[in-house]
């Protein structure tokens, strides 16, 4: 999922979608991080689709106030929420800034 792979646009944007089902069958710590950092960068044009993803993994659509991120103009108040979950999950460091 690194941005500087060949074709990173097409390949990333899948292997974010993919990762729910790849979570299903293995841990990797290292991937659920990246996702997590992915999310918490205003900048990527991928932060919404590691949104998703991150929520899939981690089951906790039914806990949030905009279960599908479709309300995200006036910020994403369930942010802190997701990227706590994901951070025990995948014992990583980092976040929202």
């Amino acid at each position: 999922m690194s941005p500087t792979d060949l074709g990173w646009m097409n390949s990333r944007m899948s292997a974010i979608h993919l990762a729910k089902d790849y979570f299903k069958d293995f841990r990797d710590d290292e991937l659920g991080c990246e996702l997590v950092a992915i999310f918490c960068n205003p900048s990527d044009q991928d932060q919404l689709s590691a949104r998703g993803t991150l929520v899939d993994i981690l089951g906790i659509r039914d806990e949030l106030g905009d279960p599908f991120g479709l309300e995200l103009e006036a910020g994403d108040t369930d942010a802190g929420y997701i990227v706590k979950m994901a951070r025990q999950r995948f014992n990583c460091h980092g976040g929202l800034h």
